[in-house]
């Protein structure tokens, strides 16, 4: 049986990812709460002192719709494990990376 999953909200998504890019420009993430890193992106705890949920962040890309078509893999894969394991609820999130114009998954 599911629970209610805590949520993140769009402020702190917003300022979870202003965070992230003052950590790729010094070239350090050690203050976000990281909790693991995968094949393309990074996985951090929200709050990071005492973490609900956890964000996956993907690479920042110059269209939404590169973005849109890996939440469409994402979510074939999501099916492809949930025949075998239940799979946690994802949730596809986008927001902008700031005066670049790119957006972050």
């Amino acid at each position: 049986m599911r629970t209610t999953l805590p949520t993140v909200t769009d402020t702190q998504l917003e300022a979870l990812e202003a965070s992230i890019q003052a950590g790729l420009a010094r070239r350090s993430l050690a203050d976000l709460g990281v909790v693991g890193f995968g094949e393309i992106g990074v996985a951090i705890g929200l709050p990071a002192g005492d973490p609900v949920a956890v964000v996956k962040r993907v690479p920042a890309v110059p269209e939404r719709s590169r973005l849109d078509d890996w939440f469409a893999y994402l979510r074939r894969y999501e099916q492809l494990v949930a025949e075998h394991v239940e799979v946690a609820p994802t949730e596809q999130r986008v927001v902008s990376t700031g005066a670049d114009a790119r957006h972050a998954g």
